[in-house]
C-alpha cells in the first residue's frame, strides 16, 4: 500500500515538475518577445502544478482507508442503508 502511494505520489509530482519546467522554459523565451504570453504561461504552469496535487489526493485516500478500516465499513453501511441514492447516481465513491 505505502509503495503504490508513495509511486502515486512520487510519479505525479515528477510529471508536474516537468511539465512546469517545460512550459516555464518556454514561455520566458516568449515573454522576451511578445509580453501578451504572461497570463497565459501563469494558468498553463498553475495547470501544471495541479498535477502534483492530484496525486497527493490519490496518496491520500488510499492511506485513510487502509489505516482506518471503521471508516470503509461505515461507507459500505451508508450505501446499504440508502439504495435509493445509488439508483440516482449519487454513490458514496472510495469503497
Amino acid at each position: 500500500m505505502h509503495l503504490a502511494c508513495g509511486l502515486s505520489v512520487g510519479l505525479t509530482g515528477l510529471a508536474a515538475g516537468y511539465a512546469i519546467g517545460i512550459v516555464g522554459d518556454k514561455g520566458v523565451r516568449s515573454y522576451m518577445l511578445q509580453s501578451r504570453v504572461f497570463v497565459g504561461m501563469i494558468l498553463i504552469l498553475i495547470f501544471g502544478e495541479v498535477l502534483g496535487l492530484y496525486g497527493y489526493v490519490l496518496y491520500t485516500i488510499p492511506l485513510v482507508l487502509a489505516r482506518n478500516p471503521n471508516l470503509s465499513l461505515c461507507l459500505q453501511s451508508y450505501r446499504r442503508a440508502h439504495p435509493k441514492h445509488q439508483e440516482q447516481g449519487l454513490n458514496v465513491p472510495f469503497v
